[in-house]
């Protein structure tokens, strides 16, 4: 049951929906096999023979259900309806109304009767489900979506990287003719600050050096349990976490021993962002409307400055 239930939380996600219209989509697709048999796969020979066919059903039976997830259950949903009241001989509209007297008030809030249930939610997750309903078209209509998509998981990263290297500056400039690396291993984050603002009296300098750490503290957490490697080096399966603890030498930027975590980090998120704008600037001129700037000769990448 485990695997069901995990690939059940997958299609909710991928597709953007509550538990019951997926279900409700589940039995339109079934019905529509029903009234519309596919064709057997006994004849199934090679792997392009099943290439085939799975791509047959997918445009004949699934593509058309998940195009519109709200709409199918809507329609369902009205299908059941009708067939309970020609079954029943119940006013439908009337069913629906009724469905408030055996509601709690909390109940009517949280799951509004058919008759006034919302349509969808307006948000990241339902832009890209409505994207993957149609993927064939939309790659070619909206190139730019297609990698943007592709790097949405780890575009959120790149927010850290000014926070990471503001802080790494102001570190090395007070630092570097200050303290040898021996020195920097004995140094704390929490000390660096207390020093540089006279034990904390000086309140502007304590906060605005406290304020840089819990930034770049912030972005060190987030962004290296992503980083596996620097270079040829693999980097080990515990790393430390950022805390005002551990000593300055881990925000000193040196290719070896405790800087070598912070280059995996500046070189993971330079790494991510090249790759998501060299993929970017790869859509031919012309063929994305949204990014017609960049065929100004302003950006015109083959320019040499």
């Amino acid at each position: 049951m485990d695997h069901i239930r995990s690939d059940w939380a997958i299609l909710k996600n991928l597709l953007n929906c509550s538990d019951e219209n997926l279900a409700l989509m589940f039995h339109s697709l079934i019905f529509s096999m029903t009234e519309k048999p596919p064709l057997p796969n006994q004849q199934i020979k090679s792997s392009a023979d099943r290439e085939n066919w799975e791509t047959e059903f997918h445009r004949n039976y699934i593509a058309p259900q998940i195009r519109n997830i709200t709409e199918t259950a809507t329609n369902f949903r009205m299908k059941l309806n009708a067939a309970l009241a020609k079954n029943q001989k119940n006013n439908v509209i009337e069913g629906e109304i009724d469905q408030t007297l055996i509601m709690d008030k909390q109940y009517q809030l949280e799951n509004l009767p058919a008759l006034w249930r919302t349509i969808g939610l307006v948000n990241f997750e339902s832009f890209r489900a409505y994207y993957m309903s149609d993927l064939a078209k939309n790659r070619t209509n909206y190139p730019f979506l297609s990698i943007f998509f592709k790097y949405a998981g780890q575009l959120e990263l790149l927010k850290h990287l000014l926070p990471i290297v503001k802080f790494v500056q102001v570190l090395n400039s007070k630092l570097v003719y200050q303290l040898t690396r021996q020195k920097a291993r004995d140094v704390s984050f929490r000390q660096f600050i207390e020093n540089q603002s006279n034990g904390g009296e000086n309140r502007e300098i304590f906060n605005v050096l406290k304020t840089a750490f819990d930034d770049f503290c912030n972005g060190w957490n987030t962004v290296l349990p992503f980083v596996k490697r620097y270079q040829c080096h693999e980097l080990p399966r515990e790393k430390p976490n950022m805390t005002y603890k551990l000593p300055v030498v881990f925000g000193l930027m040196e290719p070896k021993d405790a800087g070598i975590l912070l280059c995996a980090i500046l070189d993971f998120l330079a790494d991510l962002q090249n790759k998501f704008l060299e993929e970017v600037m790869s859509i031919p001129p012309g063929i994305c409307r949204s990014l017609k700037f960049l065929d100004e000769p302003t950006f015109n990448t083959e320019q040499t400055v």
